[in-house]
């Protein structure tokens, strides 16, 4: 980012991922309705245990990281001004474990209601997610923190 971008970063002024994946889930309510696409035919007791496993973990991730950021004083969610950068918890695994919760919590959902439309929708869910949010998150923590998030980037992947 060049100087003159760097003053004029600012955080993301709407809950776009929240907005994200909630919409999923009707969406591809629907479009399973009116196209019925199985994610996995077999063991429904397995498909169940395992899908709850990832709604379970994917939703502690999601609160963790929230629980971590309210612990620290500052920002929850890209709306508001972050104070601090927080790189413990949750965060030293992964550079968006919210976002992560919600996608591994929606697959989950995809692999209990038996539904493709749902994982591939929460994919693209995903990928909207670091497209449009990710990027200018990271674009206003650069110019926020500048070295010391550059540093936090160097060792973090931004998802897994």
């Amino acid at each position: 980012m060049d100087e003159m971008n760097v003053y004029r970063a600012r955080p993301v002024t709407y809950p776009w991922p929240t907005a994200f994946f909630l919409i999923i889930l009707p969406l591809s309510t629907l479009c399973y309705k009116v196209a019925p696409i199985h994610l996995l035919n077999g063991v429904p007791m397995l498909r169940i245990v395992i899908s709850s496993l990832m709604i379970a973990a994917g939703l502690f991730l999601a609160i963790a990281a929230m629980v971590s950021l309210k612990r620290h004083h500052t920002a929850l969610g890209s709306m508001k001004n972050t104070s601090r950068l927080v790189t413990s918890g949750p965060f030293r695994l992964t550079r968006n474990p919210i976002y992560l919760g919600y996608t591994i919590a929606a697959l989950g959902v995809a692999l209990a209601a038996n539904n493709l439309w749902t994982a591939g929708l929460a994919l693209c869910a995903a990928i909207a997610t670091h497209l449009w949010v990710i990027r200018r998150e990271e674009q206003f923590l650069q110019a926020r923190f500048g070295y010391e998030f550059e540093r936090y980037r160097q060792r973090t992947r931004p998802w897994l």
